[in-house]
């Protein structure tokens, strides 16, 4: 069945369907800069994210977002067809492996850094 939502239908529904961020978060920032890219990543996929959003709203402590990036932080779940699909379509900056390299690698492994850094070069982003 094709497509029928546009890329600027999937991030409005992920803007209206993602929790708004819990301002009792540790680092409400933070929050706001990983809810935005859970947003905007939204319109590279080829449904709506309505998985993201289950999972989202599961999580029950103020750091949703921090939580739900860093319990995704496993080599096993890096460079997968979802991972490819954003970054081929120009939306590897959207995707868990550069949060992972950038963002967020002061809060996951080395492994996952080292990992996220070499998956992310193949679609042309230098880290250096």
């Amino acid at each position: 069945m094709p497509n029928h939502y546009s890329e600027d239908d999937k991030e409005r529904w992920a803007e209206e369907h993602f929790l708004p961020i819990d301002n009792s978060a540790d680092n409400v920032a933070l929050e706001i800069r990983l809810r935005s890219t859970c947003v905007k990543g939204s319109r590279y996929v080829d449904r709506l994210a309505s998985s993201t959003n289950f999972h989202l709203h599961r999580i029950k402590n103020p750091n949703r977002y921090f939580t739900y990036f860093v319990n995704a932080a496993t080599i096993p779940k890096l460079g997968t067809q979802k991972f490819r699909m954003i970054a081929e379509n120009n939306g590897v900056r959207y995707t868990n492996e550069y949060l992972f390299a950038t963002l967020l690698r002061q809060h996951v492994s080395s492994d996952v850094v080292e990992f996220s850094e070499i998956l992310i070069k193949k679609y042309g982003i230098d880290l250096t």
